[in-house]
């Protein structure tokens, strides 16, 4: 193995001296990481460290030069490897302040791109290229109150535990860096458990002796709980301290949905416990705290579309939701109330970049991409109504991608719209869209949404709490857990009536 290595050395270097001599940057970036690699196999860890970050550096000039978005997610699907490398030989050296800082920087790439091109000042126009520190995760940890718990999917070897998780408190302690203890069968089997989505109840009746759907469902969130919580409860905050919990998910992990996981030994679910919420990474976190704070006084606020197709109308608790639960709260707001032929594509276009909150009831689809562009990376759409320009009545992610927001939140009152395609970059559907855009939160679903009076109550009561009417206002995540506790008190045996809204994005 060790002869190997340095023969793969010595061919690499040949491979750079030509890279060199071609000036080809895309040739270069990838021999040093494979050099890096090899090194690591050698355990010569500083020369792999060396030829890892050089690879980077190379990779941040490529993609930063490929502009567009989808260009960016595309050309990062190989570009990830070094990130990917150096996490590796971070942790095989223990240097875990280090691979915590790399794990955060190899996540969303492209979006703290798009974030930090916002940015008003030149000094930070090349953000998105450093590395948030340690020191700057804890200060902002502080800031917003919150325990980040971020997972990392990367195995670094066969003998080591698959996932890494680090959480890093408010309260100024050091940052505590933990392999789950997932036996290896079970690893093996870890894509079936997470990837058994959507969570849809089939039409039909188990059979005698088979499980009900609700207990299946609810025996995977238990199991969920038991892998990615248990392990860590001794270094999260004490239970209803109020501090949230903010999730930076890796992988298939960004389609969980973290607050119904279910605590057998407490019986009790987690969003009982923490108000949630999942950011795409800290330092998206970061450049959304950096946008400029001046808000708008008006709101975009559509519901019950009248779509092409008829089966997808008449949505009559998503029209009483804007119109009779959100629109009088919002009084002192200029307020674009866009109902059923109304409710088009083109009002988006027309009143989202001036608006301050934008809330969409209607229908919605994932893991579908746009008609017209079959190999886009981005999936996810609403139905809306047609327009001259909008015959379908879609909006994509992808053209949501195309605006210039300054909104505080985005409420997607739709189905399955908080899941995306995921690539290397992360989730890439509507959520994704709206924080490139420049929205700082969404609330969207992982799941399909009853249309029924629970829905609209947990909107109502989340819109009381964000907006402070008749009760004291309130972040955004503690709002949304308000709501949730709300529908759990008639149903809180049946997580999938209040489980499937979440908060991503900034929690203020």
């Amino acid at each position: 193995m060790l002869g190997k290595s340095h023969k793969a050395i010595s061919y690499y270097k040949k491979g750079l001296e030509i890279a060199l001599e071609l000036k080809d940057k895309t040739r270069e970036g990838r021999v040093y990481c494979n050099l890096g690699n090899a090194y690591r196999d050698l355990r010569e860890y500083l020369q792999a460290e060396e030829c890892l970050w050089k690879s980077i550096k190379i990779n941040v000039f490529l993609q930063h030069n490929a502009k567009k978005a989808q260009w960016q997610i595309t050309l990062f699907e190989e570009l990830v490897k070094p990130y990917i490398g150096l996490e590796k030989v971070s942790l095989l050296q223990e240097k875990k302040a280090q691979a915590l800082e790399i794990s955060d920087a190899r996540r969303s790439r492209a979006l703290s791109f798009l974030l930090s091109q916002k940015l008003s000042s030149k000094e930070n126009q090349d953000f998105s290229s450093n590395l948030l520190s340690l020191e700057e995760i804890q200060k902002l940890a502080e800031k917003l109150s919150t325990t980040f718990v971020t997972y990392s999917l990367t195995q670094f070897n066969a003998e080591k535990p698959p996932i890494q998780v680090w959480i890093i408190s408010s309260k100024g302690k050091m940052p505590q860096s933990i392999s789950l203890p997932i036996p290896e069968d079970t690893f093996s089997k870890l894509d079936l458990i997470f990837k058994a989505f959507p969570y849809q109840l089939d039409a039909k009746r188990p059979t005698r002796g088979e499980k009900k759907p609700n207990q299946l469902f609810h025996e995977k969130l238990s199991v969920w709980y038991d892998l990615l919580i248990n392990p860590l409860e001794g270094y999260l905050p004490s239970p209803n301290s109020e501090e949230t919990l903010t999730f930076i998910p890796d992988g298939f992990l960004a389609h969980l949905p973290f607050g119904a996981f279910y605590n057998t030994k407490t019986n009790r679910y987690l969003i009982e416990s923490y108000p949630i919420s999942v950011a795409p990474s800290m330092q998206v976190l970061s450049l959304l705290d950096q946008l400029p704070k001046e808000l708008s006084s008006q709101t975009l606020l559509m519901g019950n579309p009248t779509t092409p197709h008829e089966k997808d109308n008449h949505l009559e608790h998503a029209e009483r939701e804007v119109k009779d639960i959100i629109l009088p709260m919002m009084k002192s707001f200029e307020n674009k109330l866009c109902i059923q032929k109304k409710a088009t594509v083109e009002s988006v276009f027309q009143h989202a970049p001036n608006a301050r909150v934008i809330h969409i009831a209607c229908h919605g689809v994932a893991e579908e991409k746009p008609q017209d562009d079959p190999y886009s990376v981005f999936e996810g759409f609403f139905k809306l109504a047609p327009d001259m320009k909008h015959s379908r009545g879609e909006l994509h992610a992808k053209e949501v991608n195309s605006l210039s927001l300054k909104a505080d939140l985005v409420f997607m009152s739709a189905c399955h719209l908080g899941r995306g395609n995921l690539q290397k970059e992360g989730s890439i559907g509507p959520i994704w869209s709206f924080l490139g855009a420049g929205a700082k939160s969404t609330v969207a679903s992982y799941w399909p949404l009853p249309e029924g009076e629970m829905t609209v109550k947990m909107v109502e009561t989340f819109y009381k709490h964000y907006l402070g009417i008749g009760t004291p206002k309130l972040d955004k995540a503690k709002a949304l857990q308000r709501a949730i506790l709300m529908a759990m008190k008639t149903e809180r045996d049946n997580p999938r009536q209040w489980g499937s809204f979440f908060l991503s994005g900034f929690i203020e």
